[in-house]
């Protein structure tokens, strides 16, 4: 039931995200993402204050991440980045 729900609220948050980009050339403002959409009466925000967001409807997967974008001179909090 757990993999049910996670990818029924996935596919609905790919179904939001394209619905919403084909209007914005899909640059999407966190407030947008913060509202997020409504799943069988629950709202499910795409994104949380930060780091790692996980929405309650989801059991144990996480549904997005934000990171901090690097500022000249100053250094970050944790270093993350692209990999294999």
């Amino acid at each position: 039931m757990t993999d049910d729900i996670d990818q029924a609220v996935r596919l609905a948050a790919f179904r939001f995200l394209d619905e919403h980009g084909r209007a914005s050339d899909n640059v999407f403002e966190r407030t947008l993402l913060a509202r997020g959409f409504e799943f069988r009466g629950t709202r499910v925000r795409l994104i949380g204050p930060q780091g790692i967001f996980k929405p309650a409807i989801l059991v144990d997967r996480a549904l997005s991440l934000t990171t901090i974008a690097a500022k000249s001179g100053q250094q970050r909090p944790y270093d993350d980045g692209f990999s294999d």
